[in-house]
């Protein structure tokens, strides 16, 4: 891939929120994955756990609690094409209906386990758009995986909720609809 190339992969990227009932396959999820996997981390400590869940009743129960645990901002728009709980109220689950989550959690002790977290979500939305996939970046999955019906999965997989912390949710799948493309005002200031 040329860099021209590159720039117009990030330059098209967007989040849905809208999916067909469809299940990306196991390559896909793996280059996801290990997209993920390879995002700088500090210290190179490679601290980031990922719990993938395609397991249509837990994703909808997860997506309910975090529509339970959302702050709704009345009065904010997010998007038209794609809408959001803020955007509409009727929406029941806040994972939407996506057919495969990747919950990335890091050591509550590390500093820097929320921007590790960060970059990998950037780079696994990337591969999945690369992918011809849609994403989103779900920031509630704190407050998500933190219920009693979240510690359970945590617990299951022996994932140590005293020693890591959940931090986001992507959701993946083959989206429905088109997000709307707009050209970005510069905000960089050089000397």
């Amino acid at each position: 891939m040329n860099p021209d190339e590159l720039l117009e992969l990030i330059k098209t990227r967007r989040s849905y929120r809208t999916f067909e009932d469809k299940q990306i396959n196991d390559q896909q999820l793996d280059m996801i994955l290990e997209a993920g996997l390879y995002a700088p981390n500090a210290g190179g400590r490679q601290s980031i756990l990922f719990l993938v869940t395609q397991d249509k009743q837990i994703n909808e129960q997860l997506g309910k609690i975090s529509r339970q645990v959302a702050h709704v901002v009345k009065g904010r728009y997010v998007s038209k094409e794609q809408p959001s709980i803020i955007d509409n109220p009727d929406i029941k689950s806040a994972l939407y209906g996506a057919p495969t989550v990747i919950t990335l959690l890091g050591p509550k002790d590390f500093i820097f386990s929320e921007a590790d977290c960060c970059v990998a979500c950037q780079n696994m939305m990337l591969m999945a758009h690369a992918l011809g996939l849609g994403s989103c970046m779900i920031s509630r999955a704190a407050l998500t995986m933190n219920s009693d019906f979240g510690k359970a999965l945590l617990e299951k997989k022996e994932i140590d909720t005293k020693k890591y912390r959940a931090f986001y949710h992507i959701i993946v799948g083959y989206q429905k609809g088109k997000t709307a493309i707009k050209e970005r005002k510069s905000r960089i200031y050089k000397y």
